[in-house]
């Protein structure tokens, strides 16, 4: 059409706005209109109006879908760092654990078993010591 709403023709005029978005109503339908402006160099040659007709049940139901699979992410994700978390643990207790089941079997006075540790880390080099 010719013609457009007051608010929108204002605020493109006289505040200078490029582009302006507005909730509408017609009758008991509201939806939502862009109006932009298309410009040749520093004169306007015409105001666009973009008329967005959304279902906000629709809207609702999207939203909590991503809320939704966000959750499930964050919780996979959340499993994964608990199984790594307890193999690491694992990885770093059962050195410790060995050198704690050879000290209980050291008995004073008597002959006492070589503890077997072949990695080169900072156990190694505690039994290595001893």
């Amino acid at each position: 059409g010719r013609r457009i709403s007051a608010i929108p023709y204002y605020q493109v005029q006289n505040n200078s706005l490029v582009q302006f978005v507005l909730d509408e109503q017609i009758s008991n339908m509201s939806y939502s209109s862009a109006y932009a402006q298309i410009l040749n160099g520093i004169k306007r040659l015409a105001i666009v109006n973009i008329p967005y007709f959304s279902n906000p049940d629709a809207l609702r139901s999207e939203i909590s879908n991503l809320i939704v699979s966000i959750v499930n992410i964050y919780v996979v994700l959340f499993v994964i760092a608990m199984i790594f978390s307890i193999l690491m643990s694992e990885q770093i207790i059962s050195p410790l654990i060995l050198l704690q089941q050879k000290f209980k079997k050291i008995d004073l006075g008597s002959k006492y078993e070589k503890i077997e540790y072949r990695r080169k880390d900072e156990i190694g080099q505690l039994v290595e010591e001893i």
